[in-house]
């Protein structure tokens, strides 16, 4: 364990203590980069570190601080981003052969606005290649390990940074979901993830931004830290358009402090019609659920109709293009060969007639209408994020879309949808819940998840293997 006192901090508390002085911004980059060293021969989450930059610009927001400048809201907190995202200046391959040694002029915009703030990048964590995998496995970088257990995966694809995130090597993280991305490596790795509503965070500078089909309409980027209120941070600093993405809507960011969870009427289930969660996945639910009846709020056990369909929908609608968007994507990044993961999704794309896409567009809109209607007399949907507890490495790669039909319906609908440790399985694991709202309501999945956070303990750094 470190000598530093404030390694599994929340951001915003670290943030806090730099501005007030009672932290330095050096010692805490110093603190977060002796961890990595120490976790990622274990873990591997970390594949670019960006050391003496991270240390330098330490060194400006100390000096910075002590003349009495103005601080930003993240003044001093170290972060990572997964290697998806270009960061200006450090290495940025998405995981795949053609950008090995790119090294991008600019920053994702995420990754501007969170340096904007006074966030300092300490490098870049692991992605499957072009972000496409259940499990975090790359061909340049090999796989990252479960930090409760290295045996067990981290899923995917954002694997590397909830590793990190979990074991201390960074306070807060972007990944990104196009299936569940986000919101599975949260759940095993024990960690807070939020996909927001489609359009609310600007994709630019992503791996999966735009001119990539299919692929743009169900993926979003979003923050990854060990607590709730970092995530609710992150979201604000930097939702809204930039002057690239065409997709992003200035929609109202509401605080989930004016959000009255005991005036809420909430929907849970475990089973959601298209494939059975395990009795201790189910358990999670329902604990957070009484959590929720506690404060007051009505809470009902039902699963909207319309899920089990859009989760079914999802798996031929990904793979209808016959894998166009990958391959153009390989294509612009100057990858003549994928590995062979990768190749492997491809080749099981098969393309669709247009008479097919045009059916399959129609059944996602006539559903998701469906459950928009639907969910006109309730605030919020609790469910699993998956039917399983953690798994190990070698089942990872055999889990298929209708197992993660429990995430893939609200990539469809471009809903909200937050997922926070709410429990432990047999094996001492880490178990979350999904939360998911209307569009453009993160205030409330953010509340609902600080309820549940405080109830049930949320992030824990015991049962850490490196710890």
């Amino acid at each position: 364990m470190s000598t530093f006192d404030h390694l599994f901090d929340s951001a915003l508390s670290l943030a806090r203590r730099l501005r007030a002085g009672e932290l330095s911004a050096a010692e805490t980059v110093d603190a977060c980069l002796a961890q990595i060293e120490r976790v990622n021969p274990t873990l591997n989450a970390v594949v670019t570190l960006a050391e003496e930059r991270a240390r330098e610009e330490a060194r400006v927001l100390d000096g910075r601080r002590a003349s009495g400048a103005e601080c930003g809201p993240l003044h001093g907190v170290p972060i990572t981003f997964k290697d998806s995202f270009d960061t200006e200046g450090i290495r940025s391959t998405a995981s795949t052969a053609g950008r090995r040694n790119h090294v991008p002029t600019s920053d994702a915009t995420v990754v501007h606005r969170l340096r904007q703030a006074g966030a300092i990048i300490l490098g870049k964590t692991n992605t499957p290649e072009l972000t496409m995998g259940p499990d975090t496995v790359s061909p340049l970088f090999g796989r990252t390990n479960n930090p409760y257990q290295p045996d067990y995966s981290p899923s995917g694809s954002s694997g590397g940074a909830a590793a990190n995130i979990a074991a201390g090597g960074a306070a807060l993280e972007f990944g990104s979901d196009t299936g569940g991305s986000i919101r599975e490596p949260a759940h095993v790795c024990g960690i807070v993830g939020l996909k927001p509503t489609q359009g609310r965070i600007p994709k630019t500078g992503h791996a999966i931004a735009h001119g990539v089909g299919l692929l743009d309409s169900i993926t979003q980027v979003g923050p990854m830290a060990r607590y709730v209120e970092d995530v609710e941070a992150a979201l604000h600093i930097c939702g809204g358009p930039d002057r690239a993405d065409f997709t992003c809507v200035p929609a109202s960011m509401r605080p989930s402090a004016d959000v009255d969870v005991r005036a809420m009427r909430v929907l849970h289930f475990g089973h959601n019609g298209l494939w059975p969660v395990t009795a201790e996945i189910e358990r999670v639910v329902n604990d957070s659920a009484r959590v929720v009846s506690d404060t007051g709020a009505t809470t009902i056990e039902l699963a909207p109709p319309p899920i089990a369909s859009l989760g079914s929908l999802y798996s031929d609608y990904r793979v209808a293009d016959g894998g166009w968007g990958l391959r153009r994507l390989l294509e612009s990044f100057g990858t003549e060969q994928p590995g062979e993961d990768l190749q492997r999704r491809i080749d099981g794309c098969q393309l669709v007639t247009p008479d097919r896409l045009a059916e399959l567009s129609f059944q996602i809109d006539q559903f998701k209408g469906a459950l928009f209607e639907f969910m006109q007399d309730y605030d919020a949907l609790i469910c699993p994020p998956c039917p399983y507890a953690p798994w190990p490495h070698e089942a990872a790669l055999n889990l298929t879309y209708q197992e993660w039909s429990y995430c893939t319906a609200f990539n469809l609908t471009g809903w909200p949808a937050l997922v926070l440790r709410a429990g432990t399985s047999e094996q001492g694991m880490p178990i979350g819940v999904q939360l998911v709202a209307k569009p453009w309501r993160e205030d409330i999945v953010l509340a609902l998840g600080k309820h549940i956070e405080s109830a049930l303990g949320g992030y824990q750094s015991d049962g850490l293997c490196c710890r």
